[in-house]
């Protein structure tokens, strides 16, 4: 059997961890250059699953944090017309 460390089952039982994986595997929005999840997109999707389990929660909540201040970002872009010169 298989056995886990207490910090991965803290993650996966966290409500971010299905976010945080889902954000990790493919943007909501217009996925940017600068994205904090551009490299685990590039794991396979096994890869993606392990590290998203070895974060903790504090890291989780960050990482979900910096997605949706992102996603913000370019909403409020989308709303706000710009001036034409």
């Amino acid at each position: 059997m298989e056995r886990t460390n207490h910090r991965s089952r803290a993650a996966a039982s966290s409500p971010r961890f299905n976010l945080v994986f889902g954000f990790a595997c493919r943007c909501p929005a217009v996925e940017q250059p600068n994205c904090i999840f551009a490299t685990q997109r590039g794991l396979s999707i096994a890869e993606r699953y392990r590290w998203a389990r070895s974060l903790s929660d504090a890291e989780l909540e960050r990482l979900y944090q910096a997605h949706h201040d992102c996603f913000l970002r370019q909403y409020a872009a989308r709303l706000i017309p710009t001036r034409s010169a």
